[in-house]
């Protein structure tokens, strides 16, 4: 059965490969470069362990956004195959991979005005953004059209919920996230920070907690303090930078107080995970707005 229209989005969802497939989500990749050699974000040409692996040993990794040309050759087919496309992207307030793609689309509308492009900034990041494009694909699958589609993002993106922690506080200062003396008293002291992303799309701190353990329980709490509701949306995407004991350790304590949930792993890509750094651990969920 032909689809009604096509998501797409950008390589930040951080979800897997088989569910992109699965729900036929295009994906265009943002880039990241070490040494002066550029990739493609998704772990199509470099492995999550080797990644990691280079930033513990103090390689640094630059990223940048979808470009104008790329948008336009990837939405460029599926126009042409006479398909309609509901772009949902990473928050502009951390990126220009969104407004771009609104740039590229204003000229594709004028190429091909019986088609319609909507774009949407979905101030969301990692799985939360990859949490609301599943969501949409499976409303898609089910037959809804692209304005339900579209009015159902638009009205739930407030509500996804996003909580992580790093290991270390480095590459936040280095991304100018954090400031230089915070980074060093944090660090002498064993503080781990938990962070959010607004709703305004923007990454701030939420609470400082002592240890690493403290910080992955706090994780877990975050349901119960958010509005998490295991019947209306059990799906949680747990996301680790190399971290999979720890993600593991996450998803037992949230089994332990909603067994109903529906928990998914998925690997921090390696654009956001050049900013967060080895050891980030995250929970996705849709729960109250942010």
């Amino acid at each position: 059965m032909p689809l009604s229209f096509q998501i797409a989005t950008d390589s930040t969802t951080d979800l897997t490969a088989p569910l992109y497939r699965e729900h036929s989500i295009t994906v265009l990749p943002l880039h990241f470069a070490i040494d002066g050699t550029e990739f493609l974000d998704g772990w199509s040409s470099m492995t999550p362990e080797k990644f990691f692996g280079l930033l513990r040993s103090g390689k640094i990794s630059t990223t940048s956004a979808v470009n104008f040309g790329q948008f336009i050759e990837a939405f460029t087919p599926i126009l042409e195959r006479g398909e309609d496309i509901l772009y949902l992207g990473f928050t502009g307030a951390l990126s220009s991979t969104s407004p771009t793609a609104e740039i590229a689309a204003v000229e594709l509308r004028a190429k091909y005005p019986a088609r319609r492009i909507v774009v949407i900034d979905t101030l969301c990041a990692s799985a939360g953004e990859g949490l609301l494009v599943l969501l949409a694909a499976r409303r898609r699958d089910r037959g809804e059209s692209l304005e339900q589609t579209a009015d159902w993002v638009r009205e739930h993106a407030p509500r996804v919920q996003h909580w992580f922690t790093v290991d270390s506080l480095s590459h936040l200062y280095r991304g100018g996230r954090l400031s230089a003396v915070s980074a060093i008293v944090g660090g002498a002291l064993g503080i781990k920070p938990v962070l959010t992303v607004t709703g305004s799309g923007r990454l701030a701190p939420a609470a400082k907690v002592r240890g690493r353990r403290a910080a992955l329980l706090s994780l877990a709490a975050r349901l119960e303090e958010n509005g998490y509701d295991p019947h209306a949306f059990p799906e949680i995407i747990i996301v680790h930078a190399d971290a999979g004991e720890d993600a593991r350790f996450i998803a037992g304590e949230i089994l332990g107080r909603h067994p109903g949930a529906k928990i998914s792993f998925s690997s921090l890509g390696a654009v956001i995970g050049s900013h967060t750094g080895p050891g980030t651990a995250a929970v996705f969920f849709l729960g109250a707005r942010r």
